[in-house]
């Protein structure tokens, strides 16, 4: 009933912007959003680095926006606080006033699920002749109706059959295609200079590093595992480890798993910037992570790396990563529905494997 709402809410504001227009508009050549989360955002990072950094803006998510802000070759982007954009109406309404001023050659949406109340109604606003789609996957769509309402806002859709192979970088590979068709799609993996000019100095050296859990509570391992997996490093290894993360409830682990042993672990967690975290992952002797953006992170950087890898519709969208994509360090990824799956006996093996 809210999305009703909204849509309503929208083709007033649309119509009231269209009799209020001004000629003084912003342009890009190519405008893409990306309001997803920040691991979709580095396996496009091919995407972005091919685009003219002067002649391209990008409209991300509030989450993105700090990855975004200090890539080389990112020079504008916008950035949309999707919880603000939902539920307050003010927010929303400055939002899509100041969208409604830009045009463009191109806009293009490579999200394969989207939603009507958010990335559809983006593209509408923006002034463009050619705004580009993926059709995507219908049934992860919570409404057909109003799929096909967001549709119409589109006028070229690019189709991709998706399988229980598909990755993640099939799609964007796709898209590349079709944006760039004259560049090629890097497979391989890359350094540090592909994302960030400027390196970090780190006072850190002969460390792993933890990545605690998520956001989404469904996602993370059982704080007794992680507890286990310190206890394992501490007495088998030397190093040191850091802890990364941020959500509250990263924070209240982390205290439990420091305690006691500030001299190795250094509890990171709210403390880094993006940046820094790749800088941080370049490092690193070894990443532990559920599967979240910091893996995606260890594997264009090609490190050591263990994914604890949640089941879901996802299938192997994200990880693993597939095969043709080339890298030297060993990968570990443990499938698990419920944390009780997990044999600690085996993530030894693999630890061992690592180190």
């Amino acid at each position: 009933m809210y999305t009703c709402f909204l849509i309503i809410f929208d083709f007033v504001v649309f119509n009231l912007l269209k009799i209020k227009a001004k000629k003084d508009f912003q342009f890009f050549k190519k405008i893409y959003l990306r309001t997803d989360g920040i691991g979709d955002s580095i396996l496009f990072i091919n995407n972005i680095n091919c685009n003219n950094k002067k002649n391209t803006l990008y409209i991300v998510s509030t989450r993105n926006g700090n990855f975004y802000k200090d890539l080389n070759a990112v020079e504008n982007y916008i950035t949309i606080d999707k919880e603000k954009f939902r539920k307050n109406l003010y927010y929303r309404f400055k939002l899509l006033s100041q969208i409604k001023l830009i045009k463009s050659d191109v806009v293009v949406n490579p999200l394969f699920s989207r939603k009507i109340d958010e990335s559809d109604i983006i593209v509408k606003f923006l002034n463009s002749d050619k705004k580009i789609g993926f059709k995507g996957n219908v049934a992860i769509n919570s409404n057909m109706f109003f799929y096909k309402i967001g549709s119409n806002y589109y006028n070229k859709f690019i189709e991709y059959n998706i399988s229980d192979d598909t990755h993640e970088l099939d799609i964007n590979k796709k898209l590349f295609e079709i944006m760039n068709s004259s560049k090629n799609f890097d497979l391989n993996k890359m350094s540090l200079k592909n994302f960030y000019n400027e390196k970090i100095h780190l006072i850190y050296k002969n460390y792993i590093i933890i990545h605690i859990g998520s956001n989404d509570k469904n996602k993370s391992i059982p704080s007794e595992l992680i507890l286990n997996i310190r206890n394992y490093l501490l007495n088998n290894s030397d190093k040191k480890i850091i802890l990364t993360g941020n959500s509250k409830n990263e924070r209240k682990v982390a205290k439990e798993i420091q305690n006691h042993y500030a001299e190795r672990i250094i509890n990171g967690v709210g403390k880094f910037t993006i940046k820094e975290i790749f800088n941080l992952v370049d490092k690193a002797d070894m990443i532990i992570s559920i599967d979240t953006f910091i893996v995606h992170i260890a594997y264009f950087l090609d490190k050591k790396l263990i994914c604890f890898k949640k089941n879901n519709i996802n299938k192997n969208r994200f990880v693993p990563y597939p095969k043709y994509f080339k890298t030297k360090n060993l990968k570990t990824i443990f499938t698990f529905e419920k944390g009780s799956d997990l044999i600690f006996s085996e993530i030894k093996n693999a630890i061992d494997s690592h180190l």
